[in-house]
């Protein structure tokens, strides 16, 4: 078949697409600072959804809502690359209010959303909490349930716990050692008593 260019241009300037349904969401920085954009399959039609002058990305959606890695509490230029605090942010998709899910002042990254769940990377309980390339950084896997406002601390082993995917009320992840070794998880959040 035909190769469909979902994209106005050409360029360095788009992300990985998470596709949900007909709408595809992309991060990109063609027109201005990096957001987020959703465009339809069947129509052609693309849309700004973050619409702001601080970089958005890494978006994660799963037709229902959008959520991505935010800068505008950062004091850095570019977090996307110094990563001193981004925060988690999102909306109900496709005409939600802009909603704050995690602005706790350490880096948070990597969000992954599933119906009443978002889950992600967290330094709050490492040594330098805005540091997330530091060689004994500490990253933890945190959770957030819509239905009830609570935040769960999902994981606290040593290393790094990276990388999460939801799945239903299951969480994957890859966790790194302190010997470098890597292996990858499955918690399911309901066994493990962690939801209401």
């Amino acid at each position: 078949g035909d190769v469909i260019s979902l994209t106005p241009d050409r360029c360095l300037c788009y992300g990985p697409p998470e596709l949900s349904g007909r709408n595809v969401v992309f991060q990109g920085w063609h027109s201005g600072p990096r957001e987020i954009w959703t465009v339809n399959i069947d129509t052609l039609e693309q849309r700004n959804l973050t619409n702001s002058a601080y970089p958005q990305f890494n978006p994660s959606f799963d037709g229902e809502r959008v959520v991505w890695m935010d800068s505008r509490n950062d004091t850095s230029d570019d977090p996307y690359f110094s990563r001193v605090n981004p925060d988690i942010y999102g909306m109900r998709f496709p005409d939600g209010e802009l909603e704050a899910i995690c602005t706790d002042p350490s880096v948070q990254l990597n969000p992954t959303v599933d119906g009443d769940l978002v889950a992600w990377e967290d330094l709050r309980n490492s040594s330098n909490p805005n540091d997330s390339m530091a060689d004994d950084a500490n990253i933890d896997i945190y959770l957030y349930q819509f239905s009830t406002g609570r935040e769960i601390q999902v994981t606290s082993l040593e290393g790094r716990e990276e990388r999460p995917k939801l799945v239903g009320h299951r969480l994957f992840f890859v966790a790194e050692d302190l010997e470098e070794r890597l292996a990858v998880f499955m918690i399911d959040l309901d066994e493990a008593g962690l939801l209401d």
